[in-house]
C-alpha cells in the first residue's frame, strides 16, 4: 500500500520526459484491483484518503500543492 505523502507528492509527468511532451500527459489514474479486497470497509481503507490525494494531483499546479 502506498504511504499517503508518497500518493500526495506523485508527478504524474516524469522528469526526464523532454518538454515537448508534456502536453501529452492529459490525466492519472489510481487503480484499485478489489480481487482480494474481503469488504466495502476494507475497500474504503485502502484508498482513501490516498485517493484524493491523487485526485488533487491532477487538478492542482505543483508550486501550488502543500501536503
Amino acid at each position: 500500500m502506498t504511504p499517503l505523502k508518497k500518493a500526495y507528492s506523485l508527478e504524474p509527468v516524469p522528469e526526464e520526459l523532454e518538454k515537448e511532451y508534456h502536453n501529452n500527459i492529459i490525466g492519472l489514474e489510481a487503480p484499485m484491483w478489489t480481487e482480494w479486497v474481503p469488504s466495502i470497509d476494507r475497500l474504503a481503507w485502502q484508498i482513501f484518503p490516498r485517493l484524493t490525494a491523487h485526485a488533487e494531483t491532477g487538478w492542482t499546479l505543483k508550486d501550488n500543492k502543500n501536503y
